[in-house]
């Protein structure tokens, strides 16, 4: 049993939700147009870039970032993570 004032997980059915919502209000038109501003109850699968877009509806920062399955990108991902957690817990984080 989860204490009543620490948040929780959306659901993905919660996710879906805020993902119309924010279409709704003319958030992410490209993809309210590509799911034709309909995503629960169908089969659709959402990605990253949907939970990302949802987040910042949201007005939580979030960041998408692919690396391919080559060298050059895969060692980009180390300075990737230093780079943004550095940035992050730095003197202007929010905790």
């Amino acid at each position: 049993h989860h204490p009543s004032n620490k948040r929780r997980v959306p659901s993905l059915s919660q996710i879906q939700a805020f993902l119309e919502q924010s279409w709704a209000d003319g958030f992410d038109p490209r993809g309210a147009k590509h799911y034709k501003n309909i995503i629960r109850g169908l089969k659709s699968q959402i990605g990253a870039v949907e939970v990302s877009s949802t987040l910042s509806y949201l007005q939580i920062d979030s960041v998408v970032a692919q690396f391919i399955h080559c060298h050059e990108s895969r060692s980009l991902l180390g300075k990737f993570v230093w780079s943004y957690f550095t940035r992050k817990v730095g003197r202007d984080a929010c905790f």
